[in-house]
């Protein structure tokens, strides 16, 4: 991440609140392991596991579409994926096709969550009002 993206103290305190996240979160088995992190005078880097196969979103155009059972087992993962962020107090904030990766390019590979840039910790009964996460994916209703 380019430092001079990172304009004042809430951008640069985002990217270490996304480290810390990934790293709390980093026994998920579909979450994507970070691997480290390093500080230069010019960036932040954050190393992470090799996901080799690509974007859901990738897969989806791909394909065409998915049948009901491949569809089933893609959604159980994902909806696995929020559960146990939730259970460990993380909220991703930003769910879409996009930011799920496929470990390698097997058809039964294995799918995990990335892009922990939006997300926060939380509390239960916590309430959130700010609208975030990509416009094209935000429910007409917000």
């Amino acid at each position: 991440i380019p430092k001079r993206k990172l304009l004042c103290k809430e951008d640069y305190d985002d990217v270490w609140r996304e480290i810390q996240i990934m790293h709390h979160l980093s026994e998920h088995n579909n979450v994507v392991r970070i691997k480290g992190t390093y500080e230069d005078s010019v960036f932040v880097h954050i190393v992470m596991e090799l996901c080799a196969g690509g974007e859901l979103f990738d897969r989806i155009v791909a394909k065409g579409h998915y049948s009901e059972k491949q569809a089933v087992q893609l959604i159980k993962t994902i909806v696995g994926v929020v559960e146990g962020c939730h259970s460990l107090g993380v909220m991703h904030r930003d769910l879409k096709p996009e930011n799920f990766l496929f470990e390698s390019a097997d058809e039964n590979a294995k799918l995990k969550a990335t892009d922990f840039g939006l997300s926060v910790f939380y509390k239960p009964g916590q309430q959130f009002r700010d609208v975030v996460g990509s416009p094209y994916y935000v429910a007409p209703e917000v």
